[in-house]
């Protein structure tokens, strides 16, 4: 999975991002706004596990909310 593809989900989820140091983009929630979640990386680059694990994690969706999105945006 792509780092592209994490953050059109954080995207959908509502998440809000602002610009950390280099490649770093901190993503909050209203709902959730001690919980950053941080991702470092160009768009094209590969994700790392802890990066899904992360994004996967965030809010209150379950993992396999997250890998569904992931295989419908396949799909398209």
């Amino acid at each position: 999975m792509k780092i592209r593809r994490l953050k059109t989900i954080l995207k959908r989820r509502g998440y809000t991002v602002r610009s950390g140091k280099g490649s770093h983009c901190i993503w909050t929630h209203p709902s959730l706004p001690g919980r950053p979640i941080v991702l470092a990386g160009g768009n094209n680059e590969d994700a790392h596990p802890y990066q899904i694990a992360r994004v996967c994690r965030g809010q209150h969706h379950h993992r396999s909310t997250c890998l569904y999105d992931s295989q419908k945006h396949h799909e398209q």
